[in-house]
Formats: C-alpha cells, sequence, structure tokens
C-alpha cells in the first residue's frame, strides 16, 4: 500500500492516496468550504478558506465606511442646527440693541454668519422703518405741496443716512427709504392737487358770481342776447372745470355744472321778465300777460316758453 502524503494548498491541506496496483490518484479537500475530486496529471483550481476571508474582509470595511460617513454626516447636521439656532438668537439680540448707524455684520459665508446676519437684519429692519419714517416726514413738513421738492430732498437724505451703514444693511433701509418716500410723494401730490382744484374752484364760483350778475343786468335792462352771452361764457367757464374724465381740471363735478347752470337760467328768466313789467306801459296788464302766457311780445313769449 503506497504511502499517504500532505499537499498543502493556500490554508487548506489535501491529501492525496493511490489505490493498490493503480495509476490514479483520489484526492480531498481537508478544511476548505467544498470538496474536489482530481484524476491522473490534472490539477483544479479549489476555493481556500483565505480568499473567502479577503472578500469578507473588504466588505466589512466598505460597510463601516458607509455607517462612519452617515453618521458624520447625521453629527454634522446636527451641529449645523445648533450654531445656526445659537446664531439666529444672538444676531436678533444685537439687530435690536443696536443703533441702525452702528450695526456691523459678520462678511463670512459660514452657517453661522448667515444665520446671525440675517436675523440682525431682520430685527433692525423695525428700527431702520422707524427711522426713515421719521427723515421721511420731517422733509415732508420743510417741503408742504413740493412734492419734486421733496423727492430730491429725500433722495439727498437715504443716500447720505444709508451710506454710513453696514453694507449687508445698506439694501434693506434703501428699499425702505424708497418705499415709505414713494407713499409720501404720492401723498404731498395728492394734496398739492387737491390744494389747487380747490383753489381753483374757488375761482370758478367767483367767475359763475360776476357771469351771473352781468347776465342778470343783461337781462333785466331787456338784452336777452347779451345774458345769454353771459351765460354761454360761464358754461365754457364750468366745462373746463368739470371732471377729469371728460377731460375737466376737477374742481367741479357734472352735477355742481349743471346746478350752476340751472340756477343761472332762472336767475336770469327773472329778471328779464321782471323788467319786462317794469318798462310796460300798464304793469298791471304785462303782469296778468305773463300769469296767462300770452303777453303779445315775441320776445317775451320766447323766453316764457
Amino acid at each position: 500500500m503506497a504511502g499517504r502524503r500532505d499537499v498543502p494548498v493556500g490554508e487548506a491541506r489535501l491529501q492525496a492516496r493511490g489505490p493498490r496496483g493503480g495509476g490514479g490518484a483520489a484526492v480531498s479537500g481537508i478544511g476548505s468550504p467544498g470538496r474536489a475530486a482530481v484524476g491522473n496529471a490534472r490539477a483544479y483550481p479549489v476555493r481556500t478558506q483565505a480568499s473567502w476571508g479577503l472578500r469578507a474582509l473588504a466588505n466589512a470595511f466598505q460597510e463601516e465606511s458607509g455607517q462612519a460617513q452617515q453618521l458624520m454626516r447625521t453629527a454634522f447636521r446636527e451641529r449645523a442646527r445648533e450654531v445656526e439656532n445659537q446664531q439666529t438668537a444672538e444676531g436678533a439680540a444685537y439687530g435690536l440693541a443696536t443703533p441702525i448707524d452702528q450695526l456691523r455684520l459678520p462678511a463670512g459665508d459660514s452657517i453661522g454668519d448667515e444665520a446671525f446676519r440675517k436675523s440682525a437684519i431682520l430685527a433692525a429692519s423695525t428700527s431702520a422703518e422707524m427711522a426713515a419714517r421719521d427723515d421721511i416726514e420731517k422733509l415732508a413738513k420743510q417741503h408742504p405741496g413740493q412734492p419734486e421738492a421733496f423727492k430730491a430732498a429725500l433722495q439727498e437724505r437715504a443716500q447720505a443716512f444709508v451710506g454710513d451703514l453696514d453694507p449687508a444693511m445698506q439694501p434693506e433701509v434703501a428699499s425702505t427709504y424708497n418705499r415709505i418716500g414713494a407713499q409720501r410723494y404720492q401723498q404731498i401730490d395728492n394734496d398739492r392737487r387737491e390744494y389747487e382744484r380747490d383753489q381753483y374752484r374757488a375761482t370758478i364760483l367767483e367767475a359763475t358770481n360776476e357771469y351771473t350778475v352781468q347776465a342778470a343786468k343783461a337781462a333785466r335792462n331787456g338784452d336777452w342776447d347779451a345774458a345769454q352771452a353771459e351765460l354761454a361764457a360761464l358754461a365754457n367757464k364750468t366745462t373746463a372745470a368739470g371732471p377729469q374724465a371728460t377731460g375737466g381740471s376737477g374742481a367741479l363735478s357734472l352735477v355742481e355744472i349743471e346746478k350752476l347752470s340751472q340756477d343761472s337760467r332762472e336767475l336770469i328768466q327773472d329778471q328779464f321778465l321782471q323788467g319786462w313789467v317794469e318798462r310796460a306801459p300798464n304793469p298791471y296788464v304785462a303782469l296778468k300777460g305773463l300769469q296767462s302766457g300770452k303777453t303779445g311780445s315775441p320776445s317775451v313769449d320766447g323766453v316764457l316758453a
């Protein structure tokens, strides 16, 4: 019987045993994950414990690396939230406690810097708006009824005030000046327009009275055509003072214009008839004619019609 020998392959040990009188050999792997059989002069690769161990180790390293990265990301996010919350609170306190022209903000781009800067600007925006309103109101009082002068003074003041602020705060304050300044400008311009309308209205009403008086005098004297000419001139004046939608100045409404016209027509008609009665040879007969609507005078009957 042939002797027994061990054949090492990697960490596996193979036993080779030759049968009595035979040329072949039967080989079985001992200690390997599987078994392999080989014949004479042939060799087959054997998957050894060492190759399985390396793969498992590589997989383990990769798994551990992924877990470590996930832990690092989680820890970073938690720390970032802590820093952001802390700097937000500190920025708000700083923005509220610091005068707007003394505010100095960090220029960095870190999470903490951005949180502090944003919170401080938000907190200081209330103070900025109050300061802008005070400035704008002072300028408005200095330029009543002068919207363009107010606008020029406002631009000059805003540039000077904003230029002294921290660069990070300048856009917010400049926006506040523009927004509130535009509102106040519109108010001043509206006040100016209203004042001018009131002045023009007073002028128109005075002119209306003058035209009506002249028309009434002409009518009393029997000059109906001259009275009508005065009323026509009055109508031109009131039309020019009518609503802006109809091309007027807005000093008078359509209702007011119609009332002025109606009152003037009734006044000169009354004055004309009174004058005719006064000039008639027999006022009593003339008055009876007016009451009946048949005066015998074509001009008077035309007025009555």
